[in-house]
């Protein structure tokens, strides 16, 4: 992965590669999988969430690393990506995880979660969106609320404001704001997301359910969908 330069949107005055990339985001995730279990009581396999941080980026040895504004500037262009990326790393072995992207809406970020929980992943890494979040430990406590399904996205995103007007935190967005979805795809099964309070989406129905699907039915489903690009 060293060979591989990134793409840097943080810091882009000096290279990164992929290596330097994944070590850190590896170095994150594996103190914050030690701090759920410490301090909230969890259960997190530190190890299973290091590997699966360490090798996050892995695929792009063969994609290459594509330019995030670019990958989802078009919701096409990012889902035909993210299913090559998907093909590139198939492997049943793998702990499957997400990365959180750039900074959106509170709804953006806990829909994400939520959707990423549906189509079978286990681990999710925040950067920026705990990040740019008005008060962190309320944000990270909802993130955990959804991630264990106690909590749906649009009540957490109530329930947060609600802590925030406790705290005499000042958001930076209205509630009605922060009920809109920013992103137009999260790349979950082809789901598509269009702006709007409450975060209503419209689904394709030529779309499989992938929570009904085999690892090799998911895997038929998406070289279909790349041989018809």
């Amino acid at each position: 992965m060293r060979h591989i330069r990134r793409w840097g949107l943080m810091r882009n005055t000096e290279p990164e590669n992929n290596l330097e990339h994944s070590m850190q985001c590896a170095y994150v995730a594996h103190a914050l999988a030690l701090i759920a279990n410490r301090f909230f009581d969890d259960d997190v396999n530190a190890q299973a969430v290091l590997a699966a941080a360490a090798f996050h980026d892995v695929s792009e040895v063969i994609t290459g690393d594509l330019a995030t504004p670019i990958k989802h500037h078009n919701p096409r262009i990012h889902e035909a990506f993210r299913a090559m990326e998907s093909l590139a790393r198939y492997d049943s072995e793998l702990v499957v995880g997400i990365l959180g992207g750039s900074a959106g809406t509170t709804l953006d970020a806990f829909q994400m979660l939520a959707d990423a929980k549906k189509y079978g992943a286990r681990v999710a890494l925040y950067g920026r969106k705990i990040n740019n979040a008005e008060h962190q430990l309320s944000f990270v406590t909802y993130l955990r609320a959804i991630a264990d399904g106690r909590i749906a996205p649009v009540e957490a995103v109530k329930a947060y404001h609600g802590d925030l007007e406790k705290l005499g935190v000042k958001p930076r967005r209205t509630l009605e704001q922060d009920l809109e979805r920013m992103e137009m795809s999260d790349g979950y099964g082809g789901t598509s997301t269009s702006k709007g309070q409450g975060g209503k989406k419209s689904r394709s129905d030529s779309k499989p359910d992938f929570s009904k699907m085999t690892a090799a039915e998911k895997l038929q489903w998406n070289l279909a969908r790349l041989r018809k690009w």
